[in-house]
């Protein structure tokens, strides 16, 4: 029994993947033990244990209600974290329960000339209903890649990730390759805060996220497939 305690406690692949992403964090802990620290603009509640299609069973979570994370603390220092160089992915595990995904989910933006990147969920032309988006701008231009959330269940958990490592960018949910678009050149920088669950339009943050979240990480290079794998299979608690 003590031998497979031990084993128990052992770090997974999963977590030596995660430990090594640029940014990490486990939206079901307490708010102050979040690491990096993120502030709670409006009604953010952690803690909360995960129900719906494709919950993870014994997961906890936080619930926004018009709210969002703001990875700045200090308005008066300049803003960092942007991802530089010619690679990023970025991954977010998320449920909105009425499908309502129009926010804001992951970003440093801005507005599209000047984006690092960002993760949203908006109502775009060219498809019925909302979409779940993802664009980066680099010195080639900005471009985006979507998918109609009629593709999925948008009332159960969807792990998204945004991929590009300079010869493509991509978007995946729950595993599926949703877009891909060949593309290149160094990721922009800019002086925006990282939000999650909402994005700023020229220095305002909008966009605000209604739902649930469980974890969240960039990394300042493209995952693998088997990586990308690695991260979706969860082992059981």
């Amino acid at each position: 029994e003590a031998s497979a305690s031990k084993a128990a406690r052992e770090p997974t692949a999963r977590d030596a993947l995660l430990a090594e992403a640029s940014l990490a964090w486990q939206f079901g802990e307490r708010l102050i033990a979040h690491q990096p620290p993120l502030k709670a603009v409006g009604k953010v509640a952690a803690k909360m244990p995960a129900t719906g299609l494709g919950a993870r069973a014994g997961s906890v979570v936080a619930t926004f209600e018009s709210a969002y994370f703001d990875l700045e603390r200090d308005l008066n220092q300049p803003r960092l974290w942007n991802i530089p160089g010619e690679a990023l992915t970025v991954y977010l595990r998320a449920r909105v329960p009425d499908g309502n995904w129009n926010a804001g989910l992951l970003a440093k933006r801005g507005n599209h000339d000047v984006m690092n990147l960002c993760l949203f969920g908006a109502d775009l032309p060219g498809t019925p209903g909302l979409d779940i988006g993802f664009e980066v701008h680099t010195e080639k231009g900005f471009v985006m890649v979507s998918f109609p959330l009629s593709r999925v269940d948008p009332t159960g958990w969807l792990d998204l990730i945004g991929r590009y490592d300079g010869k493509r960018i991509s978007l995946l949910c729950n595993g599926r390759l949703m877009e891909e678009k060949p593309w290149s050149g160094k990721l922009t920088e800019n002086s925006e805060p990282i939000l999650i669950g909402a994005a700023t339009f020229d220095g305002i943050p909008k966009m605000y996220f209604t739902g649930e979240m469980e974890e969240a990480a960039i990394w300042s290079r493209a995952l693998s497939e088997a990586e990308v794998s690695t991260l979706l299979l969860v082992p059981a608690k």
